[in-house]
């Protein structure tokens, strides 16, 4: 039997479809590139990278009252702003530093950052992560809140071994939206 190379196989899993279950709409779309891995390589080398599209929520409220929300929310969670545009309705923090929890958080529940059963990367590694909000129109009277949360994360005892992909659970970005849910039908 003659052994298949392995972008055959990439190629031929994308083209059917594979046996991989199909991501929700809510989930972000892998993006596969294959590259050879220079002159003289064998084989193919594969770089999977997710696309970050965050998670949005709908207000039936105008922008200007979510956006305000939005703000005391994120004082509430104890996320320092690092951006802060209220022309464009946009706030967060691209390089938030942090270990074990987020204001009164777990970040385990908040990124996936790998890890062995019982012990995810999140709860030991020193987490750099990007949160980022932004409001816009609906295009009607209502408004839309949309939430990214991006990171990566290091092991603070083996520095030298790089750092990891941290990718979003979506628990920070609907505990935001919840937050701010609450927020706007208190001052009803």
């Amino acid at each position: 039997m003659r052994p298949v190379p392995l972008l055959t196989l990439v190629a031929a899993s994308l083209a059917t479809g594979g046996c991989a279950p199909a991501t929700s709409p809510a989930a972000p779309a892998p993006i596969i590139t294959a590259a050879s891995g220079g002159t003289g390589a064998r084989g193919v080398g594969i770089d999977i990278t997710t696309r970050v599209d965050g998670v949005e929520a709908s207000f039936p409220v105008g922008p200007d009252a979510v956006f305000a929300a939005l703000r005391d929310t994120y004082a509430a969670l104890s996320i320092p702003l690092s951006r802060d545009d209220a022309a464009q309705r946009t706030l967060g923090n691209d390089g938030l530093r942090t270990r074990r929890v987020l204001g009164k958080l777990e970040t385990r529940r908040l990124v996936d950052c790998g890890g062995t059963a019982g012990a995810p990367n999140a709860e030991t590694y020193e987490l750099t992560l990007v949160i980022v909000s932004s409001v816009r129109s609906d295009g009607g009277t209502g408004a839309i809140l949309s939430t990214v949360v991006d990171g990566s994360g290091i092991n603070p005892n083996f520095a030298s071994s790089g750092q990891v992909r941290c990718s979003s659970t979506s628990s920070l970005e609907e505990a935001i939206a919840k937050d701010v849910r609450t927020r706007l039908q208190a001052r009803r």
